[in-house]
């Protein structure tokens, strides 16, 4: 094979044969930058005024295998690859027509038919007294270079195939997991309510600390997933730090108190309460930092130090710092390296002797870096450490300084007796699963509610036609016919269109609650459910629903200024006002059902706006209990009081109920006068 680096001889003669006579100074220069461009290491070209090419180097005429008669003018064009030659051709004449430099890359049919990538860099040609001359240009193999990038392209497009089948995994193995963890808790909630002796109260504790331990390790890897695969998306909203803190303190003093340890809080005086950031991903990062803290720690303290540094060296911005320094065990610098990487601990050995997955810190880590913040840690083997991270924005307040001590923490219980039902109401539980139905139909029937069950989507549709129901639980993975089918047919049937359903499933991955709500779906509960959240959801959806249960709540009063009323309807006609009140009566109905969803979904952002509307409307119209309500509420979801607002919003959508009817009853009354 013929080395095409090096000019061929028989091209050079031929090459010089087409050099004009002659020896004055211009024809010298020629002959020096022709015997420069022949032994170029790449390949040059020359065109004149017409665009139509004048010269080859012998790189170009050796690579095409061509001699320069047949290159010139336009018959190089004939080497460029059809799919290129239309963009290479308008590149070439609009950057000619406008006297500008241009590069562009093509491929380029060698001698032996192969084609390669070059870039083809062009330049306009000006002679000394300024007139342009044509073009001079140069053409470098990238060949290589393209062909790694698209390596690089199928690695990415093949990774991202990757990812998406791990995520399609991931949402199955979330089904498959939670669907019988579901069943385990359920029925270890429920033998909690049995008479136990101390030894099967015992067995009992160790089974539901390991069915929640599975727990923690699944919403682990969802989370991990939902980060890494960029499905997980942070709240920006103002929150009370300092609250949450002590809130994440006390919700680990159990696990403290056990091991003797002491738990404290030290904030410094300039610390802000209020801070901007995601209140639920800072919880899940303190509480991870502090579970850590406390299961390595044999003896002394855990301390958590809230005070305020700035961004950086460069950066004036003031930032929240957050420390949870132990007297542990500590971590050699040899192992803290890859401490935050997914299922890395300090020591193997940690798994067998102190339990975990080794996913916390990972989480932890990209949680912190995805709201703009640092984490890290300072330790020595066996001088304890201190694990750090920056989040939120510094404002101007103060606070005093809290010291809880585990030995003083006591055990909070809620009696099984509380839980009795105010009212009745008919159910229809639609799961493919025998154990799934038995355990939350017993969740169900324990405090006095009907339950009918059924296995399929099909049948759930037959039942509807049958019987009225307030609420329909609905499982979403099921054979035959999904619960997102059934649901779509049953919001087509006219004893199907209001009927509250919520999507009961083990799936936990992002996107997939919005589905359920396009299909329909009034709210969504993800497997393992426990008693209290299911019979939020029924006291939340029904209630309103059943007269007996407005009637029962005497104690709420319906307030209605009489004297707003009148003064509307001297204003703008009875007529006029029976239209606003019954526009009022319907906007209060849709705004009623987003309360409803919000409080299941959890969405205290829509379930405060949602009651800022109702608070406005009623007031314009009078309603004095509805506004009141609506006020009081506002105050809870300002606090994120979340637990009290899933309780307390059953009085205000019967308060709502009570409000409609009295309304309803006005407006018929004036139309029968």
């Amino acid at each position: 094979m013929t080395d095409k680096s090096k000019p061929d001889k028989e091209q050079t003669k031929q090459h010089n044969l087409l050099e004009p006579a002659g020896h004055n100074s211009l024809d010298e220069t020629e002959d020096r930058f022709r015997i420069m461009a022949d032994h170029a290491p790449v390949m040059i070209w020359m065109a004149g005024l017409d665009k139509l090419c004048t010269f080859f180097n012998l790189v170009w005429l050796n690579f095409t295998g061509r001699t320069l008669d047949q290159e010139i003018g336009n018959g190089w064009a004939e080497a460029v690859h059809p799919h290129d030659y239309d963009r290479c051709l308008e590149t070439y004449v609009s950057a000619f027509d406008a006297r500008k430099s241009f590069t562009m890359e093509y491929r380029l049919r060698r001698s032996d038919g192969e084609y390669r990538w070059f870039i083809d860099n062009g330049i306009p040609h000006y002679n000394a007294q300024g007139e342009f001359l044509g073009y001079l240009g140069s053409c470098i193999d990238i060949n290589d270079r393209k062909y790694a990038e698209q390596l690089m392209i199928e690695g990415r497009r093949e990774a991202e195939h990757a990812n998406q089948i791990k995520s399609q995994f991931l949402a199955m193995m979330s089904h498959e997991i939670r669907t019988p963890l579901n069943a385990i808790l359920g029925i270890l909630e429920l033998l909690t309510q049995t008479s136990l002796d101390n030894r099967q109260l015992e067995y009992l504790n160790v089974a539901t600390l390991a069915s929640n331990n599975l727990l923690v390790i699944v919403n682990d890897i969802l989370d991990l997933t939902k980060v890494e695969s960029g499905m997980l998306e942070l709240e920006h909203i103002n929150f009370d730090v300092i609250e949450l803190t002590h809130l994440c303190v006390r919700l680990m003093m159990g696990s403290a108190k056990v091991k003797g340890l002491k738990l404290g809080v030290f904030i410094e005086p300039e610390v802000s309460s209020l801070i901007c950031g995601d209140p639920l991903r800072f919880k899940q990062v303190l509480l991870n930092l502090l579970n850590n803290a406390i299961k390595f720690t044999l003896k002394g303290s855990v301390t958590v130090v809230l005070s305020k540094t700035t961004k950086s060296a460069t950066d004036d911005e003031c930032v929240l710092l957050v420390e949870v320094i132990d007297t542990g065990i500590g971590i050699s610098p040899e192992l803290q390296s890859g401490l935050f990487e997914v299922f890395v601990q300090a020591d193997p050995s940690d798994t067998r002797k102190y339990g975990g997955s080794g996913l916390g810190l990972a989480i932890s880590k990209r949680l912190v870096t995805l709201w703009g913040g640092t984490i890290g840690l300072d330790s020595s083997l066996n001088e304890g450490s201190r694990f750090w991270f920056s989040v939120g924005s510094e404002a101007t307040s103060f606070k005093i300084t809290i010291t809880h001590d585990s030995k003083d923490a006591s055990k909070e219980t809620v009696p099984a007796g509380d839980l009795k039902a105010s009212f009745v109401a008919n159910i229809l539980l639609v799961d493919d699963s025998v154990i799934n139905q038995a355990v939350l139909s017993s969740m169900l029937t324990t405090v006095g509610h009907q339950v009918d069950l059924v296995g399929c989507g099909a049948d759930a549709i037959k039942a509807i036609s049958d019987k009225e129901y307030d609420l329909i639980l609905m499982d979403v993975s099921m054979p035959d016919m999904s619960g997102l089918e059934a649901t779509t047919i049953i919001r087509q049937l006219a004893v199907g269109s209001d009927i509250p359903i919520i999507a009961v499933t083990a799936h936990a991955l992002a996107g997939y609650q919005d589905k359920c709500l396009a299909a329909g779906m009034n709210g969504y509960l993800t497997k393992p459910i426990s008693q209290k959240d299911l019979l939020s959801v029924v006291n939340t959806w029904c209630a309103v629903n059943l007269g007996a249960a407005v009637e029962a709540n005497t104690h709420l009063d319906l307030k209605m200024d009489d004297r707003i009323l009148s003064e509307l309807t001297k204003q703008f006609g009875q007529q006029r006002i029976n239209e606003l009140l019954l526009l009022f009566l319907t906007d209060l109905s849709a705004q009623s059902k987003a309360v409803k969803s919000a409080v299941i979904q959890h969405n205290i952002l829509d379930i405060e706006r949602e009651l800022h509307t109702i608070k406005s409307s009623a007031t314009i119209f009078g309603a004095i209990a509805l506004q009141e309500k609506a006020m009081a509420l506002e105050i809870y979801c300002k606090n994120k009081d979340l637990s009290s607002l899933q309780y307390l919003v059953d009085d205000f959508l019967i308060c709502v109920e009570r409000t409609s009817k009295f309304i309803k009853s006005i407006c018929k009354e004036q139309q029968q006068t």
